[in-house]
């Protein structure tokens, strides 16, 4: 059943790589309704000599960028790489599923879906209600905080895990963007460039995200400003009459 699972979100990447956002959101919640499927039959069959999910191979997949020329990801840098998540035949069938590998899948589907949703929501300039894409991206973080327990893990897969972290962190400051909610979208960011080990191209676009973020806080500044103005403006006026 892994490696059903494992297909399903491969396929649910292809999807998404061609624009099929209902039929990639369909796979990547087939995946996720196997795995706990597999979670429950395993939960009482664990043990040290089966092989968890350590083995598991994460890939990065690059989805194009909107055909959409409004879509504010256009201009405001969004991540849009999802997973591609495989293993040797050998290892697929001898997979348990512990509590940190079961986090380990979970992150990775859970990520994957709420891109998919996002995607679909820059592409439509956020008409649709993002609150979904958020709560999805916060599970993601809560799955990740679980693995992130498991102290075992292979050097690459603890990278994979930081790259979905910030993932997850960048486009929920997309996000927040949108709505106006401006220092979250700093703090997202914030939580970013905690990262020393970030990779030169994903800090300079954190950067350049940051600075499209000060320079809307400085316009909004000016902007209460002037209103502050005519407010008193206005006071003195009516005291004078």
């Amino acid at each position: 059943m892994m490696k059903q699972i494992f297909d399903k979100n491969n396929a649910a990447v292809e999807h998404l790589c061609h624009g099929r956002y209902k039929e990639a959101r369909k796979a990547f919640k087939a995946a996720l309704l196997l795995h706990g499927l597999v979670v429950e039959q395993q939960a009482s069959k664990i043990n040290d000599n089966i092989k968890s999910a350590a083995n598991i191979q994460l890939e990065t997949c690059p989805i194009p960028e909107s055909t959409n020329a409004t879509s504010p990801s256009l201009s405001f840098y969004m991540y849009r790489h999802s997973f591609l998540i495989s293993t040797s035949e050998d290892d697929s069938s001898g997979f348990a599923v512990t509590e940190t590998s079961s986090a380990c899948l979970t992150a990775v589907l859970t990520f994957n879906l709420s891109l998919a949703y996002h995607i679909e929501c820059d592409f439509e300039c956020y008409a649709s209600n993002p609150v979904r894409v958020l709560e999805f991206y916060k599970r993601t973080l809560k799955a990740i905080q679980m693995d992130s327990l498991n102290k075992k893990r292979p050097l690459r897969e603890s990278c994979y895990r930081a790259t979905i972290a910030m993932g997850a962190f960048m486009n929920m400051g997309a996000i927040f963007y949108e709505e106006g909610k401006l220092e979250k979208v700093e703090n997202c960011f914030g939580m970013i460039l905690k990262n020393k080990e970030l990779e030169v191209s994903i800090r300079d676009n954190v950067l350049t995200n940051l600075f499209l973020l000060q320079e809307r806080m400085a316009e909004e500044r000016q902007i209460e400003l002037c209103k502050e103005q005519e407010r008193k403006l206005k006071l003195k006026e009516l005291e004078e009459e």
